[in-house]
């Protein structure tokens, strides 16, 4: 670990690394949370129920009865 902390000393500018990851992370989860904020309750409600139909889907192609 020596040896590695030795060699980064030496890179010029490297301290700005972690504040541009720390904006890129708080920029994606800010959106995020915008976007759900603006969701329609439509949208939501079918987001929502997604998990259960895709199980439905999955047990009626494993039983031969497509609908």
């Amino acid at each position: 670990m020596r040896l590695a902390r030795n060699v980064l000393e030496g890179v010029v500018g490297l301290e700005i690394f972690p504040i541009i990851g720390f904006i890129i992370f708080f920029a994606f989860f800010i959106g995020l949370i915008i976007w759900v904020v603006r969701m329609n309750s439509k949208d939501a409600d079918d987001y929502s129920h997604m998990p259960l139909d895709m199980d439905n889907e999955e047990s009626l192609s494993h039983n031969g009865n497509k609908s």
